[in-house]
């Protein structure tokens, strides 16, 4: 829920240039770009790499994206002068860490 007041735009207030919000955080966004091309680009010259199941593909998509939102959480934190509060930081680490039990069983 306190993620969600982060990601929402706030009425009455003018949108936020998204460029500046992505020019905090480049190394980040650099890397998940990098890391999302790799996967989108199969591996046909090596035969011996088994394929990775379903889960494990959408698994660490997840946690892709929780690493993209965690840097714009920060940067959004930065631009306002706000601290990230603990629950935001141990969400984005159980997503990270792939314990989907402690995200379901409600508040951390």
């Amino acid at each position: 829920m306190i993620l969600l007041g982060f990601l929402l735009p706030r009425p009455g207030r003018a949108p936020t240039n998204q460029s500046s919000l992505t020019n905090v955080a480049p190394r980040t966004a650099t890397a998940n770009a990098a890391a999302l091309e790799h996967t989108r680009r199969p591996s046909r010259m090596s035969g011996s790499e088994p394929i990775p199941d379903a889960q494990k593909v959408v698994a660490g998509k997840v946690c892709r994206f929780a690493e993209n939102r965690l840097g714009l959480v920060h940067a959004m934190a930065m631009k306002y002068k706000i601290e990230v509060p603990g629950d935001v930081e141990r969400f984005f680490a159980a997503v990270n860490a792939g314990h989907w039990s402690d995200l379901t069983k409600g508040p951390i």
